[in-house]
């Protein structure tokens, strides 16, 4: 009872580290990368502009510059694999934001008599709506669901959707204010609670990677983020992490390799299986550093010299590298 009541108290501490570290990197990458963080770039954009009250604030197109400030801090972030930070926040949680609302989808409750309405439940084009016509026709828009409620409800609600991301904040304020609209708003997705956000100053991109965990449905209980820095060359400052320590949720383990890890929680000696040769070792703790080194050849590392926490541990075996966490109490 005594071991788990530290690792309870070890697993729910409140940290904050500072571990500044700056390292060259680079603002380019290949299409798949550009693609995988492109989405995360325009929702940092748009809500920029929210923040700054740019005058794109009120533009259907999110700003190109912004999204192109933000995508190439991501990618240099990405491309600064000397920083084992990186390496948390990219390859072993693998953090992306989850755009609360949507920015391609929204939908519209509306008196379903209006003329608009009616062609919209017969699937008839153009609606006569102007707005939502020029939605369908320039940014393919298209109805995705058309909801008929019982005759005790006085609207009926139609919900779009287009494969292209944009402001939708202005569309559904001027949808609302129409005669005839119950309302109009953004969709909103159920999900994870790991965010990206981003600050442009004159001399930064300020970058802050968040990994949220417990009931995120209604919330989420914990969470822990990381801040880097990303200057003018792409040189990448790593400046610490805070928030509770993570429990390891949703971080890549050695499933898809040969190598599994055991026990974990551990107390004492970490067992490799799946381990023939002699590998080097390296062990990092939450923040990023490197708290242990070494090369094993019969498969179990000592832990005992560790505080109780969580940790990541990277195996080299000739070439190979394999990642996983475990929990040491």
């Amino acid at each position: 009872m005594k071991n788990y009541s530290i690792l309870a108290i070890a697993l729910t501490i409140l940290h904050l580290n500072v571990y500044s570290q700056i390292v060259p990197s680079s603002c380019t990458a290949n299409q798949s990368v550009v693609d995988s963080y492109y989405g995360d770039a325009q929702y940092m954009a748009l809500q920029h502009t929210f923040n700054t009250l740019s005058p794109e604030v009120d533009s259907f197109q999110i700003s190109t510059a912004f999204t192109n400030t933000f995508l190439d801090a991501l990618i240099a972030v990405y491309n600064a694999t000397s920083l084992p930070a990186r390496d948390t926040v990219v390859e072993m949680i693998d953090i992306h934001h989850l755009a609360n609302p949507t920015m391609n989808s929204f939908n519209v409750s509306a008196d379903p008599n209006l003329d608009w309405m009616v062609n919209l439940s017969n699937d008839q084009f153009p609606t006569g709506n102007i707005l939502l016509d020029a939605m369908m026709m320039s940014h393919g828009y298209e109805v995705t669901t058309y909801l008929e409620y019982n005759d005790q409800n006085f609207f009926h609600t139609a919900f779009f959707k287009s494969e292209m991301n944009h402001n939708l904040n202005p569309v559904v304020n001027a949808l609302d204010a129409d005669s005839g609209v119950y309302n109009a708003e953004q969709n909103w997705l159920g999900g994870d609670g790991n965010s990206l956000e981003g600050e442009i100053t004159d001399t930064y991109i300020e970058l802050i990677y968040t990994y949220a965990w417990g009931d995120c449905f209604s919330g989420c209980a914990y969470s822990r983020s990381w801040t880097f820095r990303v200057y003018d060359n792409c040189d990448v400052e790593y400046m610490g992490s805070e928030g509770d320590v993570t429990m390891g949720v949703g971080i890549q383990a050695f499933s898809e390799s040969k190598v599994r890890l055991f026990p974990n929680p551990v107390q004492d000696l970490l067992q490799l299986e799946g381990i023939s040769n002699q590998v080097n070792y390296q062990i990092f703790n939450i923040n990023g550093q490197v708290v242990q080194t070494g090369s094993i050849g019969n498969s179990s590392i000592s832990v005992t010299e560790l505080p109780a926490g969580n940790y990541h541990l990277l195996l080299d075996e000739n070439g190979e590298t394999y990642r996983s966490t475990f929990v040491k109490y």
